[in-house]
């Protein structure tokens, strides 16, 4: 025997996460550039406050000038200056934005 309350969360939760799904993927088509693409996804989970209160979305970014050089700083960890990796902050839901 099942209890009740229990599976009715479940297939609200499954609802919910087919519906983030499918709205993501249809928002992500409509994506022309990087930048867009990442200003899409925010926008689909923030119309999904119940699974994801708050998100911190960032990506993961060859770190090369224009000419395909790495560059390197004297403030980047030993891993960025090794792989050549920078993560980047696309974006945030729920969280306040710092104030100096």
């Amino acid at each position: 025997m099942t209890d009740a309350p229990f599976d009715v969360s479940r297939s609200m939760r499954s609802a919910r996460a087919i519906q983030t799904l499918l709205g993501l993927g249809q928002r992500t088509s409509l994506a022309t550039t990087v930048a867009s693409f990442w200003q899409h996804i925010i926008g689909g989970l923030e119309e999904n406050e119940n699974d994801f209160p708050f998100v911190i979305l960032y990506s993961v970014k060859d770190k090369h000038d224009g000419e395909g050089v790495t560059t390197s700083t004297d403030s980047e960890s030993s891993d960025e200056r090794r792989y050549g990796k920078t993560c980047q902050l696309e974006g945030t839901l729920g969280i306040p934005e710092r104030k100096y």
